[in-house]
């Protein structure tokens, strides 16, 4: 099912944002941002840090995304046959948010549920999974997705559900769930029936307990 790829227009401060605008056009400088939490995921120091990057890049005033450039990053990713050639296609979206461009729920959404699909096609072992999950690329994905889960349709924050339960199992992505439940319970009333089972299925398989979450569903 086609997910809703409408964007919406971030209205804050500019003056205040140009700064942070500056440090993140530079690519190297990312990816030095980026080393810094991405192998940190059990380390509760480093989960601040990444936590506190992720708001960094959810302030500044982003510049207007492609759309064309949108649409065919997305169908492209639908076709990767591999997680690893999913996580090369989303790296374009990481090196989008460098240069300034607001990072598409889309693609973001989009490519988090082909890695997981993928890793279901081939059986991954969990050790591999997880080894996957802690790559810098992966973890910055990820944390995009959290910024982005608000502008997300239904069908979009499911589907992040889903993938962040098979590919981290009930050991990672604990914080990240307690934020998916939070959107998800505003976005409820809009669920359909595969958006639910969805859902439920990810926090139940990650024995994550969501009872406000429970109750709205």
């Amino acid at each position: 099912k086609q997910l809703d790829a409408d964007l919406e227009d971030d209205d804050g401060d500019e003056g205040g944002d140009e700064d942070v605008v500056d440090d993140l056009r530079d690519m190297d400088d990312l990816e030095l941002r980026v080393a810094q939490f991405a192998d940190g995921m059990f380390d509760e120091k480093r989960q601040r840090n990444r936590e506190a990057f992720v708001q960094t890049l959810s302030r500044f005033s982003a510049a207007p995304s492609n759309r064309s450039k949108e649409v065919s990053l997305n169908r492209s990713i639908v076709q990767a046959q591999t997680a690893d050639e999913v996580l090369v296609l989303a790296a374009e979206v990481i090196a989008d948010v460098a240069k300034g461009l607001s990072p598409s729920p889309l693609n973001i959404a989009t490519a988090l549920h082909r890695i997981a699909k993928n890793m279901e096609a081939v059986s991954m072992m969990q050790t591999h999974r997880l080894a996957f999950a802690r790559q810098r690329d992966m973890s910055m994905l990820v944390g995009l997705a959290m910024v982005v889960l608000p502008e997300c349709s239904p069908q979009g924050v499911s589907n992040i559900a889903w993938a962040l339960s098979k590919i981290g199992g009930d050991l990672l992505y604990l914080s990240e769930m307690g934020r998916i439940a939070d959107v998800a319970i505003t976005k409820v009333q809009e669920f359909n029936a595969q958006n639910v089972a969805n859902v439920a299925g990810a926090f139940a398989s990650m024995r994550q307990s969501a009872p406000g979450l429970f109750s709205a569903l």
